[in-house]
């Protein structure tokens, strides 16, 4: 049950760090030019409808690498920060050969990718780097 609170927080940690990975930019843009508009904050909103829609599709590939690395007992960051890369990778590639998106659609892949590796660094801090450990028999007290 301990494990389960811990998954759950973790993955929800994770979505909201990859989130905020991808309101940085334009909240650094506002920072640096000292402007914040009107438009800014439609912009927000437009890249909060994104986030929604990457945490819908990232769910379900993420509960199943939870799994597998809670079975597997895999416990090393660079797994997690590799996979969170890759989870999201499909929804970048759509911005890139998608016609009607703007003509950053490279680097827009690349956000979402750094963005779900961010998010999974961030599982492993909270859950992760004890996967499967609730698997291993307790040793015997030393007498």
């Amino acid at each position: 049950m301990i494990r389960t609170v811990t998954i759950v927080t973790g993955l929800a940690l994770a979505f909201l760090t990859a989130a905020a990975t991808l309101l940085l930019p334009a909240l650094l843009g506002t920072f640096l030019t000292g402007e914040f508009t009107q438009s800014m904050l439609g912009q927000a909103d437009r890249v909060t409808t994104i986030v929604l829609i990457l945490a819908a599709y990232a769910l379900i590939p993420a509960l199943n690498f939870v799994v597998l690395a809670e079975w597997r007992r895999w416990r090393h960051w660079l797994v997690y920060v590799a996979t969170g890369a890759f989870i999201p990778a499909p929804i970048g590639l759509l911005t890139v050969f998608n016609p009607r998106a703007s003509e950053d659609g490279l680097s827009m892949a690349i956000l979402f990718s750094i963005a779900g590796a961010v998010g999974a660094f961030a599982y492993w801090l909270v859950a992760g780097r004890n996967a499967g450990r609730w698997r291993d028999e307790p040793s015997a007290p030393a007498s």
